[in-house]
């Protein structure tokens, strides 16, 4: 008797192989799955492995939480995990679970960081900036200094003054801040000190005037006594009792400073 004929079975088998070999070429097309050493991310016996686990998922078209899609298969969501985990520093930010980039879009509130209570690490301090620019830029929910709430704050800053690239004075960011100046410095009291905060990340925006402001400032005694001189008596004559320097950022060239500033 002669045996049955086995075109079937050879015909499955080049079929998979064919597969494989049409997954395996995009693979090495694509730069998204190339490490640093030029290795595939995705050997042979694990892409018949995943094409073997595709064929109880309906395919798809392309598959939306890879970039870029890959043809021809729905991937396993363990080896899009994979793929993620995988990518370099120098690639896209891991997804979060709102399938956004991780600290972009998040759907949540996301809650201040703690501290333990006695551990030292914030002196006491509870902290908040006004940003004043509120009253003018805002269509609606306008925040005028005395309609803050300042029982939760030990320090409230005024966000922000700017300095004359110049002659490295303190001044207003925006004439518009003047009149809140000591409104918002009427809010002091037993419990609560107010602040000036001055500079800010636009201060250190390239192509502004003041892009290397605080690193020629900081470069010569000279250039820091004048700017100690004014912030005294800027502060004197609207009744802040400190100070923040907010530099963004100290030896970063891409924010206007240099490695001596450190």
């Amino acid at each position: 008797m002669k045996a049955s004929p086995r075109w079937p079975q050879v015909a499955v088998l080049v079929l998979s192989l064919g597969v494989l070999a049409l997954f395996s070429q995009s693979l090495s097309r694509s730069p998204q799955y190339q490490p640093a050493n030029s290795q595939k991310f995705v050997s042979a016996r694990d892409s018949f492995d995943l094409i073997r686990r595709a064929a109880t998922i309906p395919p798809t078209q392309q598959n939306p939480n890879i970039d870029p899609p890959v043809p021809i298969i729905s991937l396993s969501s363990d080896y899009i995990s994979n793929i993620t985990a995988s990518k370099t520093q120098s690639s896209r930010r891991a997804l979060n679970s709102n399938g956004a980039e991780e600290g972009f879009g998040l759907c949540k509130i996301v809650p201040p960081p703690s501290c333990a209570y006695g551990g030292g690490t914030t002196n006491g301090r509870t902290i908040g900036y006004y940003q004043a620019s509120n009253t003018y830029n805002r269509v609606c929910n306008k925040i005028s200094p005395s309609q803050i709430i300042t029982s939760n704050y030990t320090h409230l800053y005024f966000a922000f003054a700017s300095l004359d690239p110049s002659s490295y004075a303190v001044t207003p960011a925006n004439s518009q801040d003047v009149p809140l100046y000591k409104q918002f410095t009427a809010l002091k009291n037993s419990k609560l000190q107010t602040w000036i905060a001055i500079g800010g990340f636009d201060f250190s925006d390239p192509g502004t005037s003041s892009f290397t402001t605080w690193s020629n400032l900081t470069s010569t005694s000279s250039n820091r006594a004048k700017f100690i001189s004014s912030l005294q008596s800027f502060m004197s004559q609207y009744g802040f009792q400190g100070v923040d320097l907010d530099w963004e950022y100290p030896s970063t060239p891409e924010r206007g400073g240099q490695r001596a500033d450190m």
